[in-house]
């Protein structure tokens, strides 16, 4: 068997529901997508939050893996599905969400809150596939993103001479004022209310005022998705705590871990993805236990 063939033997032997899709030729198979029969059962009694982060390559095609993560009731991630892409692109992305979407049983189940970074075509998609559900932005992203991009002292021209202490001077400040930027937007995004938020906004503009440039990038590429991800709005929706993408980078952490290379062929990444599954839904069904355990603890307390 070819390894394609070895990969969908294996996803049919252990019952695994799949989907494919071909280039426009139909002659070459592009993306395919899988999901544990015990993943899909864990999606539709917990679709409250799903969480999807930016996708990475596993395997000697170096085609991305994307991974798409629930949250349990007992604070625990799940893996809902994955899938092989041919490309990180809107269209590969809104073909992966539409194949999750069809593992819910009704439309009555969708999920209330789909966080991700900022990645443009992933966000699309979230909203072509599920319109209906609260789209969140990562905002530890946007603090990391608006702290690399802050760029408060322009660097000097190549053929300039620089005095070395003055620059050492000047990267002091710049770390400086890069840190009072960092902690104006924490404060922004923190806004526990509207009003609070309007406050803030000023008190950032304040603090980046000597830097034009800089707050109209910010107001354009960031402040202007507001509503997804200071808390004001957040709040509004049932989020589970979850308001990063953290959770999904620590599942790729262990997914990693299982997978060791990063070239190996899609049927030993698909072996090594099933034995991940295989401890983490013993995991969580151990969690399930564990709190079944105190919760009849406390309610004979009570008493």
């Amino acid at each position: 068997m070819t390894e394609l063939q070895y990969l969908i033997s294996k996803l049919v032997e252990h019952k695994y529901v799949y989907y494919t899709r071909c280039n426009s030729n139909e002659t070459t198979l592009e993306d395919i997508f899988f999901a544990h029969p015990e993943s899909i059962k864990l999606l539709n009694t917990f679709p409250t939050v799903l969480v999807i982060d930016s996708t990475y390559k596993t395997n000697d095609y170096r085609m991305p893996l994307f991974e798409i993560v629930g949250w349990t009731s007992t604070k625990m991630t799940y893996s809902v599905g994955f899938a092989f892409l041919h490309f990180e692109l809107e269209d590969n992305f809104t073909w992966a969400l539409t194949m999750v979407k069809g593992l819910l049983s009704s439309k009555d189940n969708m999920p209330e809150v789909i966080v991700t970074d900022m990645d443009g075509a992933l966000m699309n998609a979230v909203g072509t596939v599920f319109p209906e559900t609260y789209t969140m932005l990562c905002f530890f992203h946007i603090g990391k993103n608006v702290g690399t991009d802050c760029k408060v002292h322009p660097k000097p021209p190549k053929d300039a001479k620089v005095d070395n202490k003055e620059l050492k001077k000047n990267k002091v400040k710049n770390r400086e004022v890069v840190e009072k930027v960092v902690i104006a937007l924490r404060e922004l995004v923190e806004s526990p209310t509207e009003e609070s938020y309007a406050s803030n906004l000023l008190k950032f503009k304040e603090v980046c005022m000597p830097f034009p440039e800089f707050i109209t990038y910010v107001e354009t590429t960031v402040l202007n998705l507001h509503e997804k991800f200071v808390r004001a709005w957040t709040n509004k929706v049932l989020h589970l705590g979850c308001r990063t993408t953290n959770i999904v980078e620590l599942a790729h952490g262990v997914l990693k871990k299982y997978l060791r290379s990063s070239v190996g062929d899609l049927a030993s990444c698909w072996d090594e993805i099933n034995k991940m599954l295989v401890v983490q839904f013993g995991e969580i069904q151990g969690s399930f236990g564990r709190n079944k355990t105190v919760l009849n603890t406390n309610t004979k307390t009570s008493r």
